[in-house]
């Protein structure tokens, strides 16, 4: 009597037949690709960046209307100090006494024989 031995079977792994890998069974070429709409889906791009671009600038608009706003008021600040400043200049060039002006108030400078009195409030 023969002893029964039992064939060995060959790996799915090893086979030399290509299938796809989506396949379960000889000659099953695997799933068909989804469709996608394609001009469905860039009309929703194409609002949702027009919508983007739309907020965006209106935020950058104010955004730079406010800050035009405060570089007029800062501009005109400077325009009316410069004015106060080219005629001090004026001044001091002009006028010997204005020296003598500054030198009393601003570092409190007196004259020989001259009393500094300071007065509080």
């Amino acid at each position: 009597m023969k002893a029964y031995i039992p064939r060995k079977r060959k790996s799915p792994f090893f086979r030399r037949k290509k299938r796809s890998l989506f396949s379960k069974r000889p000659g099953f070429r695997g799933f068909a690709p989804r469709e996608i709409s394609l001009p469905r889906l860039s009309v929703r791009g194409l609002l949702l960046g027009l919508l983007l671009v739309c907020v965006l600038g209106i935020g950058l608009h104010f955004y730079f209307r406010h800050e035009m706003k405060q570089l007029s008021v800062e501009k005109e600040r400077l325009l009316v100090r410069k004015d106060r400043l080219l005629e001090q200049i004026t001044r001091l060039k002009k006028d010997p006494s204005a020296y003598e002006d500054v030198a009393r108030q601003k570092y409190g400078l007196i004259k020989d024989g001259e009393r500094l009195i300071i007065l509080e409030d």
